[in-house]
């Protein structure tokens, strides 16, 4: 997770390919990543 830029519909990764994300559970997988991502924001400032 790490290498992913953005995640809207699709994921952008760190080197600007796209994933697209799938529509069935769409919004549940955004909320996970962004979970995770302010986790590990949360731990950088530690």
């Amino acid at each position: 997770m790490e290498y992913i830029k953005d995640a809207k519909t699709d994921f952008i990764l760190s080197n600007d390919i796209r994933i697209p994300i799938r529509v069935r559970g769409r919004k549940e997988i955004i909320e996970k990543y962004h979970k995770y991502y302010s986790s590990e924001r949360m731990n950088d400032h530690l």
